[in-house]
């Protein structure tokens, strides 16, 4: 029994380390600092809180992103109806459910991702906060280049 919970911690430090050295180069230097040891607060709450930042920052840019498209794109949709939908209207419509998409391929690719730890591994909740501070920081690159401000 002994042998086996020497393993297990063994290859829980094993799977820490080696979600240590896959963080990759898109990953941001603050979230890459949640894993210096030298850091006053755990890693899961470092994590926690740079999971939060990136949500907010993908807020703000999807607020910016709208407001772009509204204030440029408020003509009429159907070129025979001047009084139907308009472009912004129609935009917003369709993003909505673009991100809602977005978001649960978001939490599915992520979870998939963290399950190539084990439902076990102690470290699998940071490898999916991770994930989603990539995926939201990316998230936010490409909504930059829909309807660019001036």
């Amino acid at each position: 029994m002994r042998v086996f919970v020497l393993l297990l911690a063994f290859y829980s430090c094993f799977a820490c380390s080696a979600g240590r050295d896959r963080i990759d180069d898109a990953t941001d230097a603050k979230t890459k600092a949640c894993f210096n040891e030298k850091q006053s607060e755990t890693t899961t709450t470092c994590l926690d809180k740079q999971r939060q930042v990136s949500e907010t920052v993908l807020s703000n840019e999807i607020k910016s992103l709208k407001k772009r498209v509204n204030e440029n794109y408020d003509d009429p949709y159907h070129l025979d109806d001047a009084d139907g939908d308009t472009i912004n209207d129609v935009f917003v419509s369709k993003f909505n459910a673009s991100q809602a998409a977005w978001e649960k391929a978001r939490d599915a690719l992520c979870d998939a991702n963290a399950s190539l730890m084990g439902e076990w591994a102690a470290t699998r909740g940071d490898s999916m906060m991770v994930c989603e501070i990539n995926m939201n920081l990316q998230r936010v690159a490409v909504l930059k280049m829909i309807a660019p401000g001036d």
